[in-house]
């Protein structure tokens, strides 16, 4: 009995409408990890390039630049993957913001490097790590949005079934 109640009835499911405001929550979902993203990215901008008030060639690395919160937003990927499952042109918004955030608090870096005199190695260097943190947002974004696209066509298929239910055959013989 209670298998029977819990079953489909095909005629209420094929004649259903969609609720046209279903998919409006993810759009609120995909803002508010977007949003996260985009704090996520100018808080470890923020920490990543501290003042400097110090004289020219009194400065040091560590005065200039804090890489260690730069890395920290390596993680940023995760809110990136999040915003583009929700919606897509939401997460690319998020990657584009987290990246430049990233290649923008670099370019600062160096500047600063060469406008205080400070002696460092390596600076060319530097520049790997927004990059690295580029192909990370990117590969988790793509992630999301396969995730996005295997949904939809879950779905698609689902509504297919409900219409084109599959009809059972006796074997012949």
């Amino acid at each position: 009995m209670a298998f029977e109640e819990a079953l489909f009835d095909k005629r209420d499911a094929a004649s259903a409408v969609a609720d046209p405001h279903a998919d409006d929550l993810t759009v609120w979902v995909g803002f508010g990890w977007c949003c996260v993203a985009l704090l996520g990215s100018a808080v470890a901008g923020w920490l990543s390039l501290p003042a400097v008030e110090t004289s020219v060639g009194a400065a040091g690395v560590s005065d200039i630049v804090r890489f260690d919160w730069l890395i920290v937003a390596t993680f940023l990927a995760y809110p990136i993957r999040r915003s583009c499952q929700a919606r897509v042109w939401l997460g690319l918004l998020a990657l584009a913001a987290a990246s430049a955030q990233s290649f923008s608090v670099v370019d600062t870096a160096v500047e600063r490097i060469e406008t205080y005199d400070v002696a460092a190695t390596a600076v060319g260097t530097w520049w790997a790590v927004p990059v690295l943190q580029l192909v990370c947002y990117a590969a988790f974004a793509v992630g999301g949005v396969r995730t996005r696209l295997a949904e939809r066509r879950w779905h698609w298929l689902m509504a297919k079934l409900v219409r084109n239910p599959p009809t059972l055959r006796r074997p012949s013989g």
